[in-house]
């Protein structure tokens, strides 16, 4: 199965970064944050008074020097953490910011990394997506075998990435029949998909899209279909009509 870019697991620290190049620069150093889910103490390049990468050898080998990071909002490290707290509501103060588990799937754009103009190709249909579906797909079929082997091809080909001090990495492992319940394969596909924006249609098909959780409260069916704008309808003459119980 091809590799694919961005889904290990990354638990605590970034890892030094080596010397890679930016593809179409003279050289330009390459630093490669963290992709998965990021939790605990962040770090980032060390920058010297030029505003250069500090390099460091390791071992023979040599890496940009990374460096405990610190928020902008307060007087925290940047250490993200699972729990979150919305006592105070579902948008955290600033003195909270630091809550939560963050996202970092796919690389970003090392020379221009501004917002809408990033050169890094989003997958749109990616083969692990095609091996969930097909795999959703048996199951519903009664096929659990055959739903069984799509799903042990994505967590056999999967790895979670961390320091050798905390045990190196750690490769993914096959599950059992008994384990295929349809709970399990709708985590296992979430897993594969997270942050490719299949979410939303994936709850609807599993029946949980309505139900309540942290930051959204139950809502009703009718919700599965968008609304039409009001200013399409008023332009239409009679040839929409507002979806129903909206």
């Amino acid at each position: 199965m091809p590799t694919e870019p961005g889904f290990t697991t990354t638990k605590h620290r970034t890892l030094p970064s080596t010397l890679d190049a930016v593809p179409g620069t003279d050289g330009l150093p390459w630093f490669h944050f963290n992709r998965g889910f990021q939790v605990g103490q962040q770090f980032g390049p060390t920058y010297d008074t030029s505003n250069k990468f500090v390099r460091e050898t390791i071992a023979g080998v040599t890496y940009i020097k990374v460096t405990a990071l610190e928020t902008d909002k307060n007087d925290h490290m940047l250490e993200f953490t699972p729990e979150l707290d919305f006592s105070s509501g579902t948008i955290l103060p600033q003195d909270k910011v630091h809550q939560g588990v963050r996202i970092f799937k796919f690389e970003f754009d090392p020379i221009n990394g501004s917002n809408g103009t990033s050169r890094v190709d989003i997958p749109i249909f990616r083969l692990g997506y095609m091996y969930t579906l097909r795999a959703e797909a048996y199951f519903r079929s009664g096929e659990t075998t055959n739903a069984l082997a799509d799903i042990n091809i994505i967590r056999t080909s999967r790895n979670r990435i961390q320091p050798a001090d905390e045990g190196g990495n750690i490769s993914g492992q096959a599950i059992s029949l008994s384990d295929l319940t349809e709970t399990r394969l709708y985590n296992e596909i979430s897993y594969e998909n997270y942050w490719e924006m299949k979410r939303r249609p994936q709850m609807i098909r599993f029946g949980t899209f309505e139900d309540a959780y942290a930051g959204k409260a139950q809502s009703e069916v009718y919700r599965r279909i968008y609304p039409i704008a009001q200013n399409v309808i008023d332009v239409s003459g009679d040839i929409f009509i507002q979806n129903k119980d909206y």
